[in-house]
């Protein structure tokens, strides 16, 4: 907890000198089912039976897919080959292609400005052998507190208006879920969610500084060193003018 709260001030006393919102890029993975059916609960009058469903299988096929975005939309996303998981150098190949079309994507944030990535601890995006691609290709990574499931901005909008979209849908085959997937991310637009993000990722950081100040009944010169009074907004990630 106390990780949480060094973090948590770190990052609002620099997002008062040095608004940073606009230039994160954040990634995750997620497994997507080819079977996304789901049995719902029935009303039911006392002498009726219920529908029978068929139990999922223990074993389901899906994919595992991983997608990097910032607030203008989807950068990159690639769906792993059947057997292959997440290893450093599988993740560095996919920061590379991710670099490549994010120079066309946002080329000022790429040459001017400089990519902040928010990701989790997982043993892959912690690598050495990743630590030192993200030093080659120029991009920053933003301390991300253990056991911080709510500053995952992926988690909690991304991935689940992509659950919404494919409840109760089925594909037989890998392209179709290949397309599936394609024509989802490229009719995507952050507006809504990311304006949300904004919103809870600077209240959260905000909001844990008073929570861990009682918890731990630190002293509160220590905790207010700085102002961390910052007046959240619902407009994307405008957090005024930035210098390029």
């Amino acid at each position: 907890m106390l990780v949480r709260l060094t973090t948590a001030s770190s990052l609002t006393s620099r997002l008062k000198v040095e608004p940073f919102l606009n230039r994160i890029i954040t990634c995750d993975e997620k497994w997507v089912l080819y079977n996304n059916f789901r049995r719902s609960y029935q009303w039911l009058s006392a002498d009726e039976k219920p529908k029978q469903f068929p139990k999922p299988d223990l074993h389901p096929k899906k994919v595992l897919l991983i997608v990097f975005w910032t607030a203008k939309g989807i950068v990159h996303f690639e769906i792993l080959n059947q057997g292959q998981t997440i290893t450093a150098e599988v993740y560095c190949n996919i920061l590379d292609h991710c670099q490549s079309k994010l120079k066309t994507f946002d080329p000022c944030l790429v040459n001017r400005r400089r990519p902040l990535l928010l990701q989790d601890n997982a043993r892959p995006h912690t690598a050495k052998l990743t630590r030192e691609k993200l030093t080659e290709i120029g991009w920053e990574v933003l301390p991300h507190p253990p056991y911080s499931p709510d500053l995952s901005p992926t988690d909690y909008h991304l991935f689940r208006d992509l659950d919404n979209n494919l409840r109760q849908k089925c594909f037989q085959d890998r392209d179709n879920l290949i397309h599936e997937l394609t024509t989802y991310f490229c009719s995507f637009s952050p507006s809504v969610p990311i304006s949300v993000q904004v919103a809870a990722f600077r209240g959260t950081f905000t909001a844990s500084l008073d929570i861990y100040t009682s918890v731990f009944s630190l002293p509160h010169s220590l905790i207010r060193s700085t102002n961390t009074s910052v007046t959240t907004k619902t407009i994307g990630f405008d957090e005024g003018p930035e210098s390029n």
